[in-house]
């Protein structure tokens, strides 16, 4: 558990100060990021995370040529807003709560997702080269400004949604970002998403709701934090630059219920936790919630909304 602890105490630092937060999403982030996901290429996991979402917009004709997109979060590479415009021709809108894009990690990951296409998707002919098409305007754009152009492209710095107008996208979507969502505005957040899909849209989330240190210790459990009472998560764990609210699988249901959404499916992921003691809140959590580490809504605005 050195290397759990280790990286808390260096996030809790640079979280402490503006000087050390811009470090870490400036240098650390954009430049040091950059360079470090250009050279390793496209993760494995970014393949699954988009045929889950391929999958889900084929199964409830979730998207269609001429919809307008809504990707919460959209991270450092736009990689799955880009991922969906293969395949539709479609505007979309980006946001994000500060700007991180990298325009060398995009590229290089959709050079290494055009090798896999026809391996890893079930993709007719006519599908494949028109995706094969768009990576190419990906490949040749100079900038983020020239790919947003050609491709029908907005990219928004607006966490809370604020300036999105009601019932103007067909389609929400996110991946492993409701759980960085802070904890007192997450509802907030939530309904916001609801007020802006149409009547009928869909609604795509893959959130993340494990311990995010474990990715730095494995020998962490991916439900690691269960096993700390709220202050002392708080004091020594918890962190401003990969805040997680702890949020439970049970409790997300029950946001997007009464948000008004009809859930269509409910996917979880389990770990083991046997060897946790869940400590504070946690204790009064089901098995099911406390094994949860990843959930994947699919949801439905009703048409009368």
């Amino acid at each position: 558990m050195f290397r759990y602890y280790a990286a808390a105490i260096v996030l809790k630092l640079l979280s402490s100060s503006r000087l050390g937060r811009e470090f870490y999403r400036r240098v650390l982030g954009n430049v040091f990021g950059n360079r470090r996901r250009a050279k390793k290429g496209l993760h494995p996991s970014y393949i699954e995370h988009a045929k889950e979402l391929l999958d889900c917009c084929r199964k409830y004709q979730a998207v269609e040529d001429g919809y307008h997109l809504l990707e919460i979060g959209t991270g450092w590479m736009h990689f799955y807003s880009l991922f969906l415009r293969l395949f539709f021709d479609v505007r979309v809108t980006m946001v994000d709560a500060w700007d991180n894009r990298q325009m060398l990690a995009l590229k290089r990951y959709f050079a290494d997702l055009e090798q896999v296409l026809d391996k890893r998707f079930s993709l007719s002919d006519e599908e494949l080269a028109r995706a094969r098409a768009t990576i190419g305007c990906i490949a040749r754009a100079c900038s983020f400004e020239e790919l947003y152009e050609s491709l029908g492209l907005e990219y928004v710095i607006d966490p809370t949604l604020s300036t999105l107008s009601d019932r103007s996208f067909d389609f929400v979507f996110s991946q492993g970002v409701l759980e960085h969502v802070r904890l007192e505005d997450l509802p907030t957040q939530i309904a916001n998403m609801g007020r802006v899909l149409r009547p009928g849209g869909i609604q795509f989330h893959h959130i993340g709701i494990g311990d995010h240190l474990a990715s730095y210790d494995r020998s962490a459990s991916l439900k690691q934090y269960i096993s700390y009472p709220e202050w002392i998560y708080k004091l020594l764990l918890n962190n401003q630059l990969q805040y997680i609210n702890r949020v439970q699988k049970s409790e997300f249901h029950r946001m997007f219920t009464e948000s008004g959404m009809e859930v269509l499916e409910e996917r979880a992921f389990d770990c083991d936790i046997s060897k946790l003691r869940p400590r504070g809140r946690f204790q009064g959590y089901s098995s099911e919630d406390l094994r949860c580490f990843a959930v994947t809504f699919v949801l439905r605005k009703p048409v009368h909304c």
